[in-house]
């Protein structure tokens, strides 16, 4: 007896790209209409703690 199914379609796909899409227009949405916190000064000091040290401009050979 042959299946009734016909072949897949492109349907899952195209779901999954529309989900998609609607996240990152949520996503700018929220980036535009909420304002960026600032960063405290804890933050800042812990970036400091971990940032590489500048060099004075050194050559190496």
């Amino acid at each position: 007896m042959a299946s009734d199914r016909s072949e897949p379609t492109m349907q899952p796909v195209a779901r999954c790209l529309l989900l998609a899409l609607l996240i990152a227009g949520l996503g700018v949405t929220l980036r535009c209409a909420l304002p960026v916190t600032q960063v405290d000064g804890a933050f800042q000091a812990v970036l400091r703690a971990y940032a590489v040290p500048q060099q004075d401009h050194q050559q190496h050979d």
